[in-house]
């Protein structure tokens, strides 16, 4: 299990024509040390890596440090295109690209960071700095239509500079290896008790507290109910003791990350997103693509991911009345919930398969390097995401 703006990185260095792109990672490891094994990966498949210490903190000092080590790495070589991910890495990057003379510039943000619930001082000055940024950038590649409402309505950038192409992921890869009895009883579940689970970092962001507030409204109508809660994140030992000061810590499951995900997507008869603010989030996507119906909030930033009522429910962000309706109405239905899943996975294959995100990222790398008369792309120069 590993986070989305990680995951979207690692497809796309893996997942680019060999042939026609060569590319040049440059990351750090300090947000998440576990990344490692893909960097031992990229570089066993032949992919050169720079690591440059960031925080996810503004640090003054350490911040223009790795701003110089960005810029002349890009300086060094002849790069075509710098597609920067994330805020921090995004504002780094794409000002040093620009000073360096590369070319393209591109930014994905992964949900911008004054999207949070944060003080209105903060909030300003976070929407400042990516309007900065904007300006040293050709294009910005969302990953939702949400993503591309976000960034016009805040004023960093204009309509035409925005690209949306969504998150994809590959549903044929969907394949269970245990049957539903095995993997309910290795987590102590009763074989006839529903399931309703979720999968997400243990951070502010999730609203995993809405869900255990949910959970005790659900208990009332669906007793049998059990609740799954998967990820990492420095909320999780706080979700824990919540869960347990509200008297449902028998109720409700917490797991450290999983390699086994499509096993424990298998057993859930609901999905829950309870989001306070979201971008594209992948574990959505992979509970539409296991068939199992969902529920997500309202700030879902792709329209046509989630319709509500007929692939799955939107509740507001923070209710949890609404949120607990919703999960008791699909437990009660397994019809309706039936045919939610069913056309979940029907939208992910038309709408959000992997190889229909890189083929449009390779068409936009390429008009975009063609317009700028990069005529020697792409035989003798990268194009490098950044992390």
């Amino acid at each position: 299990m590993i986070g989305g703006t990680r995951r979207h990185l690692t497809n796309i260095v893996h997942g680019l024509d060999k042939r026609r792109f060569e590319t040049v990672v440059i990351c750090s490891t300090l947000r998440s040390p576990s990344c490692d094994s893909d960097i031992t990966e990229f570089r066993r498949k032949g992919i050169e890596v720079f690591i440059v210490p960031m925080t996810r903190e503004i640090r003054p000092l350490s911040d223009l440090v790795a701003f110089f080590k960005i810029f002349f790495i890009l300086k060094s070589k002849e790069f075509d295109i710098l597609h920067a991910h994330s805020s921090k890495a995004g504002f780094l990057g794409r000002i040093a690209a620009r000073l360096a003379g590369v070319p393209v510039v591109l930014y994905t943000p992964h949900a911008f960071f004054y999207q949070a619930k944060l003080p209105p001082l903060q909030k300003w000055f976070y929407t400042l700095l990516e309007r900065i940024a904007g300006g040293f950038m050709d294009k910005l590649v969302a990953i939702s239509t949400g993503e591309k409402r976000a960034a016009i309505e805040a004023k960093i950038c204009t309509e035409s500079m925005v690209e949306v192409i969504p998150n994809g992921i590959d549903p044929e890869t969907f394949n269970c290896k245990r049957t539903k009895a095995l993997i309910k009883k290795e987590l102590s579940i009763t074989e006839t008790h529903p399931v309703v689970g979720t999968v997400a970092r243990f951070c502010p962001q999730k609203g995993h507290a809405v869900l255990i507030e949910a959970a005790g409204k659900v208990l009332e109508a669906c007793p049998q109910t059990r609740f799954l809660m998967i990820g990492r994140g420095e909320l999780k030992e706080k979700m824990a003791a919540y869960s347990q000061s509200r008297g449902l810590s028998n109720n409700i499951t917490i797991l450290n990350g999983r390699s086994d995900l499509y096993d424990l997507y298998s057993i859930m008869d609901v999905f829950v997103l309870p989001s306070l603010w979201e971008g594209m989030p992948y574990a959505l996507l992979e509970a539409m693509a296991s068939g199992t119906p969902v529920i997500a909030t309202t700030v879902l930033q792709d329209e046509g991911l989630v319709v509500n009522g007929k692939n799955g429910f939107l509740v507001p962000p923070g209710n949890p009345d609404m949120l607990a309706r919703s999960i008791v109405s699909l437990l009660n239905d397994k019809s309706l919930a039936a045919s939610m899943g069913r056309e979940g996975l029907r939208v992910v294959r038309r709408r959000f398969h992997l190889k229909h995100q890189i083929e449009k990222l390779e068409e936009l790398y390429s008009g975009m390097v063609h317009s700028k008369g990069c005529e020697s792309f792409p035989q003798s120069k990268n194009s490098g995401p950044i992390l």
